[in-house]
C-alpha cells in the first residue's frame, strides 16, 4: 500500500489489518484491488488478492474515505463490467456505505 497525502493506492492487496485501517484514517480516495468481488485469491496459502466485498466492509471503519476506485477489474471477474457495477451499487446500498464505489477502466484519467 502506498499513501500520498489523502490517497491510498493498494494494488494486489492481500488483506488489511486493524493497524492498516488506523494508518488509513484521513484518506479520502482509495484506489484498490478489483481482482474479484466476492472471492479472495490465494496461492500456496499466501493471500494475494482480497475480495472487493471484504475491503468495502473493512473501509466502513475509515470514516474519512469518500471514494473507492477498483482497478484490475475484468481479469478474473465472473461478470461483465456493467453487471459488476450493478452488483457494487446494490452492495453499497445494502451495506449503507458512506462512500462512492466505482470501477476503473482502461485509459481512465483521475483528477
Amino acid at each position: 500500500m502506498l499513501k500520498f497525502d489523502n490517497i491510498i493506492y493498494a494494488p494486489d492487496l492481500g488483506g488489511l489489518t486493524d493497524e492498516d485501517l488506523k494508518w488509513s484514517e484521513g484518506v479520502k480516495f482509495w484506489i484498490g484491488d478489483g481482482f474479484s468481488f466476492d472471492e479472495d485469491f490465494e496461492i500456496q496459502g499466501e493471500k494475494l488478492h482480497q475480495s472487493m466485498q471484504k475491503l468495502l466492509l473493512q473501509l466502513k471503519k475509515v470514516k474519512s474515505v469518500e471514494s473507492v476506485l477498483f482497478l484490475g477489474v475484468g481479469h478474473h471477474s465472473r461478470w461483465p463490467h456493467e453487471d459488476l457495477e450493478l452488483i457494487l451499487k446494490k452492495f453499497s446500498m445494502d451495506e449503507n456505505l458512506h462512500y462512492l464505489v466505482q470501477l476503473g477502466f482502461d485509459n481512465q484519467i483521475i483528477k
